[in-house]
């Protein structure tokens, strides 16, 4: 950046069929050009599913809950992932998200007890695919919070601490813990 030199540019055209492997294919690329400047030799992109069709829902749905417009058609598309593909963690802590943020009133035409009922079901879902998914404890911790009960309340900051502490992208966590 001090030279303003360009160090690599390459163009990829691929069907897009295993966009995992292209992804993989072109992080490979640029840190074998740039290994020198950045130190790296390996990376991976690991594919939270194989399931195209579900990766594109969750996608959208998880869109669709960071921006909380549509959180119904958020919901539809996350349901649709996990139906897809049960193992996907990601979607089902995304699900529990949008299912917790419409239950606690943003605009939803569902049943907000139901919504209720299904975030905490959904987040666990989520922590036994991956038990340090940071948006499924985060969901799980102000679901707890929330609670009122001094015990669960406790439980809960614990629950958002953890979470706040391993995402570095996703904050909703930290958004969680400082209303909490």
């Amino acid at each position: 950046a001090a030279r303003d030199a360009q160090l690599w540019s390459r163009t990829f055209e691929r069907d897009l069929t295993d966009i995992f492997r292209v992804q993989e294919e072109i992080a490979s690329a640029i840190t074998q050009a740039l290994e020198n400047a950045l130190g790296v030799r390996r990376v991976s992109v690991d594919a939270p599913t194989t399931d195209l069709a579900a990766y594109e829902r969750f996608l959208r749905g998880r869109s669709r809950f960071y921006q909380r417009l549509e959180l119904d058609a958020a919901i539809d598309d996350l349901e649709f992932a996990v139906e897809r593909d049960p193992g996907f963690a990601d979607a089902w802590a995304f699900l529990a998200a949008a299912n917790h943020v419409a239950s606690a009133g943003w605009p939803t035409e569902r049943d907000r007890e139901a919504l209720k009922a299904r975030a905490p079901l959904a987040a666990e879902r989520a922590l036994a695919l991956d038990p340090d998914s940071a948006i499924a404890l985060a969901v799980k911790g102000d679901w707890w919070f929330r609670a009122a009960e001094p015990g669960q309340m406790v439980e809960g900051l614990r629950l958002l601490e953890q979470a706040a502490d391993l995402s570095m992208v996703d904050t909703s966590a930290r958004l969680w813990l400082g209303l909490s």
